[in-house]
């Protein structure tokens, strides 16, 4: 083989593998990849909000990892809310709640474009491992506000803020 890299992706259209036992079927991580993100160069393209794995259930990760995760998923799905009101609107048409939402929804957005090994073709980035603990904590600080002035652009293919 010339070194190619090959990717698989299986896709069960048929439905008997997923029962009210094994809702996922034989599958323990579903990714959602989202071309929104891709069209605007944020790889990997993995949607956070609808993919799903049993790995990330509470009964395999402990209650701060569980409230991180939680928090960040709803401010992640609020800024797409309220994305589309400033496209159309403006910024300025938000309450300083929902600016303060946005703005850090962004930030997290453009923080979860990790320099991933698999993303290293998209990116031209070199991939980096990020502890999961480091990610969290850096998920947590962006959550409270702690990079609120922190560049956009800075946080695009970073690993962590350490």
């Amino acid at each position: 083989m010339d070194g190619t890299k090959v990717t698989f992706l299986i896709v069960d259209t048929s439905g008997d593998a997923v029962d009210e036992e094994l809702p996922y079927g034989p599958l323990d991580t579903l990714w959602h990849f989202d071309m929104s993100l891709a069209s605007r160069g944020l790889f990997p393209a993995i949607d956070p909000v609808q993919s799903v794995s049993v790995i990330l259930e509470d009964i395999h990760t402990n209650e701060e990892h569980m409230k991180v995760q939680q928090e960040a998923k709803k401010v992640i799905r609020r800024y797409r809310e309220l994305s589309y009101i400033v496209n159309q609107r403006g910024i300025e048409r938000l309450s300083d709640q929902d600016r303060m939402m946005f703005e850090r929804g962004k930030r997290l957005e453009m923080y979860l474009t990790q320099p991933f090994y698999v993303a290293e073709p998209f990116t031209e980035k070199k991939g980096e491992w990020v502890s999961p603990d480091q990610l969290l904590d850096d998920v947590n600080q962006i959550l409270n506000g702690y990079y609120d002035q922190k560049d956009v652009d800075s946080l695009k293919f970073i690993g962590s803020f350490s």
